[in-house]
């Protein structure tokens, strides 16, 4: 048994998280609503702390116009199935409910966490400089709805 320095409860010591080989001296729960308080109060330290960490382990990931592109296809298509505008995208030529109703009705349902939308053709198949080819690789009957596991 040891006791919480922020509830004073006495608890188990599983309910107690290790740094340094040691037991925090909050227990668990008090430990992740302490962080909660903390990251409301202190938002611009903690994006500071990221902008460093970001600037000392900076990726030697190379990313290809290609990639982007797909990225920026596929957050499209994300931004669709959120919203719940009727209004018709433009580059799709279909709205987020006719995205929504058409992936209902094939599929029997949206996308949620367990699922995912995948590209009959895939997206790297498309040349996505081209808007032709966005309609192409955007048109209702290239998408599917799949187990993330598959």
């Amino acid at each position: 048994m040891k006791k919480c320095g922020r509830c004073k409860e006495y608890l188990e010591e599983n309910l107690f998280s290790f740094h340094k080989g040691r037991l925090q001296s909050f227990c668990k729960p008090c430990q992740s609503e302490y962080a909660k308080e903390y990251r409301k109060r202190k938002p611009e330290v903690l994006i500071n702390n990221l902008r460093k960490w970001r600037k000392k382990n900076v990726s030697e990931r190379v990313v290809t116009e290609d990639q982007k592109l797909r990225d920026e296809f596929r957050a499209k298509i994300r931004r669709l199935l959120r919203t719940d505008s009727d209004k018709v995208d433009t580059i799709f030529g279909y709205s987020p409910n006719q995205l929504k109703e058409y992936l209902i009705s094939n599929f029997g349902g949206l996308p949620e966490d367990d699922f995912c939308l995948k590209y009959i053709i895939p997206l790297r198949e498309f040349d996505l400089t081209d808007i032709k080819e966005w309609q192409r690789a955007g048109a209702l009957t290239n998408i599917k709805i799949v187990q993330k596991n598959s």
